[in-house]
C-alpha cells in the first residue's frame, strides 16, 4: 500500500476545511466564510479565524500572534501536537481515511489534488478582485462628513471630540446603514479605510454601531463589532498625517501625505483607531497609522522614510500571546535599521485611550 505524501494529505484537510475546524475548534462559531474561536486552546472568542469559505479554505490566524497561522495541516500540529507534524501526519491520515491506499488511488489523488489546487488559486484571485470591488464600494459609498454624525458620537463617547483637530481625518467616515455578517442586521458603522504597501485603497474596517434612545451612540452589541474586509497585509490604516507649522506665520497645515514625505521621518503606530486618534488629539504633530492587530503589526511594510517608530503598545501581561507579538515587531522594525521606540499608558490603564477616559483596570 503506498503511503500518502505531505500534499495529498494537506489538500485532503483543505477539501474538508470546515469539517476540521469544527472537529479542533468545536466551540468557535460561524461567521461569513469563517470558523472563529478565542484560540489554538478552542475557547469562545473572536481572536482566531479559519477560512472555510471557496476561497483560501484552511488557512487560518490568531490575530492575537505573530506566529500562529498557517495551512489545514499546520492547525491540526498546533491544535493537537503542539506543532509536532509527524503525529499531526499520522492523526490526518487516520481522520482523512487514507490508512490504506493502494498505488492507483495514490496517483488518483494526486492528480486531483493537482486539478483542486490550480482550480483554487484560480477562485481565491477572483474572490480577492471581488472583495476589494466590494470594500472599495463601501468606502466610496460612506459619507466623510463625520462631524455631528453618529460617528462623530461614538468617538465623543470615547473622550474624543474630533472637532478640536485642525483639520477632520480623510481615513475615518460613516456609513449610515452596513450588514453584519453575522445576523444579517444592518447597523451604522464607522469606516476606515486601509492603504496597502503600494499606497493604493486596499480594505475598509467596519466599526458597528448601535444609537441609543438619547443619541448616546456606542459599538453594537455583537459578537465581532469591528471586521476587516479586504486583505490588507502589509499595509495600515494612514490614520492622521500630522500637523506642519509655518515657522514664519504660525498657519497650521495638514502634514504631507506618504509619497510626498522628503527626507526622514517619524511615524507613530497604535493596535486601535480610537488609540490613535487620542494620540493625535495630544500630539497633533506626530504621525499615525493604525495596524488593528499585534499580530498584523510584524508584517507592516513601512517606507523607508520612517527612521523612527513610536509603538504605543497596551499594558499586556508580560507572559502573554500580546507581549510576545510586541517584542516580534519591535526587533522586525530594529532589523530593518529604524529606531523603535516603545510607549505605553502609566500602570493601571489597559490603553492611551483608557487612560484619557480614567478607566482603570479592574484591580490596578
Amino acid at each position: 500500500m503506498a503511503k500518502p505524501d505531505i500534499k495529498t494529505v494537506v489538500q485532503g484537510l483543505t477539501d474538508r476545511a470546515e469539517d476540521l475546524a469544527r472537529t479542533l475548534l468545536p466551540n468557535g462559531r460561524r461567521h461569513g466564510h469563517e470558523w472563529r474561536c478565542g484560540s489554538l486552546a478552542g475557547e469562545a472568542g473572536q481572536s482566531l479565524s479559519v477560512n472555510i469559505g471557496p476561497s483560501r479554505p484552511g488557512v487560518w490566524q490568531d490575530f492575537s500572534s505573530v506566529e500562529d497561522k498557517g495551512d489545514a495541516f499546520d492547525l491540526v500540529a498546533k491544535c493537537l501536537f503542539n506543532g509536532d507534524k509527524k503525529q499531526a501526519m499520522a492523526w490526518s491520515i487516520s481522520w482523512l481515511g487514507l490508512d490504506d491506499m493502494s498505488p492507483e488511488r495514490f496517483k488518483q489523488n494526486r492528480r486531483q489534488a493537482k486539478q483542486r489546487s490550480a482550480e483554487r488559486a484560480k477562485l481565491d484571485r477572483k474572490e480577492e478582485a471581488k472583495t476589494r470591488a466590494n470594500a472599495k464600494k463601501l468606502w466610496l459609498d460612506a459619507s466623510p462628513d463625520i462631524l455631528g454624525s453618529p460617528v462623530d458620537l461614538y468617538l465623543k463617547g470615547r473622550g474624543i471630540d474630533i472637532s478640536k483637530l485642525e483639520y477632520v481625518p480623510r481615513s475615518i467616515r460613516f456609513a449610515s446603514s452596513l450588514r453584519e455578517p453575522s445576523n444579517g442586521v444592518c447597523y451604522p458603522a464607522m469606516v476606515t479605510g486601509f492603504n496597502g504597501v503600494d499606497g493604493n485603497f486596499a480594505a475598509v474596517h467596519r466599526t458597528f454601531l448601535h444609537i441609543h434612545p438619547g443619541g448616546h451612540v456606542t459599538k453594537a452589541a455583537v459578537p465581532c463589532p469591528k471586521m476587516v474586509l479586504g486583505r490588507f497585509k502589509g499595509g495600515c490604516i494612514r490614520l492622521w498625517r500630522g500637523e506642519d507649522v509655518n515657522p514664519e506665520t504660525g498657519e497650521v497645515k495638514r502634514g504631507a501625505s506618504w509619497g510626498k514625505i522628503k527626507g526622514s521621518a517619524r511615524l507613530t503606530i497604535v493596535e486601535g483607531i480610537e488609540d490613535g486618534l487620542t494620540v493625535a488629539l495630544a500630539a497633533p504633530g506626530r504621525r499615525v497609522a493604525v495596524s488593528v492587530t499585534l499580530g498584523h503589526l510584524a508584517g507592516m511594510l513601512l517606507p523607508k522614510c520612517f527612521t523612527e517608530i513610536t509603538i504605543v503598545g497596551d499594558n499586556d501581561d508580560p507572559d502573554s500571546q500580546a507581549a510576545t507579538a510586541l517584542a516580534d515587531a519591535i526587533a522586525g522594525f530594529q532589523r530593518q535599521g529604524r529606531k523603535v521606540f516603545l510607549s505605553r499608558a502609566p500602570e493601571g490603564f489597559k490603553d492611551l485611550n483608557d487612560l484619557l477616559n480614567g478607566n482603570h483596570v479592574h484591580g490596578g
